[in-house]
Parts: C-alpha cells; sequence; structure tokens
C-alpha cells in the first residue's frame, strides 16, 4: 500500500509525495499556510466554508504544531480544478503500475469537509441538502472510475468520526445517501472506518 496526495501540497503532513503535477492547486484538507521554497509562495488555507476546526492542530513543514486558521471557502472554478487533480493523480498512479487507487473521503480530509454539514454551510450547487454536499465527493469517484474502471477504485468514509472536529447534524440520512449513490458505481470496495470515542463536544451518532 502506498500514499499519495492528488496534489503536490496535499494534507497537512510534510514531505509527503503528491501524485499530480498540477501546480497552484488548492490544497485538499484543512491545513495551516504553508510556505515553499520560493519565499513569496504561500498557501493559505481552503475548504468547503470558513470554519476553522476547534481545538486542532496540524503540523508545519518544519516540524512544528500550529493552530489551524480560519480557513477560505473554495470558489466553484477551484473545486472544478480539485476533481482534475483527482484524475490526473488517478492517470500517474496507473501509469506508474498501481493496481487501483482509493479515495480518501474520511477523517475529516476536504471530501469529507463537503460531505458533513457542520463543516459544509455553503448555498451552492455543492452545499446545502445531502445530494449537494454529496457532489464533490462523486464527482472525484466518477472522475477516478472514468481512469481505472469502477473495478479498481476503492473509497474510504469514517461515518461518525469526530477526529479533526467533524460532525453531522442528521448523520443517517448524509451516510445513506452516500453509500447508497456509491454502491451505484460497482466499486471494488467500501472502506468504512469505525468511529472511536469521541473527545471534545461531539458525541458518536447512532448509525444503526
Amino acid at each position: 500500500t502506498v500514499v499519495v496526495f492528488p496534489a503536490p501540497f496535499g494534507p497537512n503532513r510534510p514531505n509527503t509525495s503528491p501524485c499530480s503535477t498540477v501546480n497552484e492547486s488548492p490544497s485538499t484538507a484543512r491545513v495551516a499556510p504553508y510556505r515553499f521554497s520560493s519565499p513569496s509562495t504561500v498557501i493559505v488555507a481552503v475548504t468547503a466554508s470558513a470554519i476553522a476546526p476547534r481545538g486542532v492542530q496540524t503540523y508545519t513543514p518544519d516540524g512544528q504544531m500550529k493552530d489551524i486558521p480560519e480557513p477560505r471557502a473554495l470558489e466553484i472554478s477551484e473545486i472544478k480544478q480539485i476533481v482534475q487533480n483527482f484524475r490526473k493523480g488517478a492517470e500517474n498512479a496507473k501509469a506508474a503500475g498501481f493496481d487501483g487507487v482509493e479515495v480518501h473521503g474520511a477523517n475529516g480530509y476536504l471530501l469529507d469537509q463537503f460531505l458533513e454539514s457542520c463543516t459544509n454551510q455553503r448555498t451552492d450547487e455543492y452545499g446545502g441538502g445531502v445530494e449537494d454536499r454529496a457532489r464533490l465527493l462523486m464527482e472525484v469517484v466518477d472522475a477516478t472510475c472514468e481512469v481505472w474502471g469502477s473495478d479498481r477504485v476503492g473509497v474510504r468514509l469514517s461515518p461518525g468520526g469526530v477526529f479533526n472536529d467533524m460532525c453531522d447534524i442528521h448523520p443517517q440520512e448524509t451516510w445513506g445517501y452516500a453509500v447508497t449513490e456509491l454502491a451505484k458505481r460497482n466499486l471494488a470496495y467500501l472502506h468504512l472506518i469505525e468511529p472511536v470515542q469521541p473527545v471534545g463536544e461531539h458525541p458518536t451518532p447512532d448509525l444503526s
């Protein structure tokens, strides 16, 4: 198993390997600003809505932990580019000889932030009802399947998870819809993470 990210500066882990050659695309996680080799290049945290996770810190490239600042909500054009970043990452993974890919939609990362209602308060086509909140996840999965075929694509979700200050007001509706829609795509597998005992104000929801 090899873990790579679809953009050159993805989740909050310095020195990880990108699977895309797209330059200066939006980050794939609600992370603190990163500074790169050029002193004038700063990447600002971006996400579904301008909501900072409470009580969450992230690693900086120098190995220090810092509070995550309030992010900027992504523009529609940037969201469309993110879908293309995932597509490019899938193409590069296939060219590199991978056997398949798993789309990471769990643990409070970008796709999860769009899916869950507490982190997505948008009023456009990517927010509001569960169908619109799930739109980015489905677009990314569809783009990946176009490259690989659905039998070589898995998806990881964390229903009821509270890691990274995640929560959803109607979890049964949200996860029921997401799983139903993904099942229509005949994927290789669906990887569900069982929630751990929460630390903080968000209780683990009853998904029975």
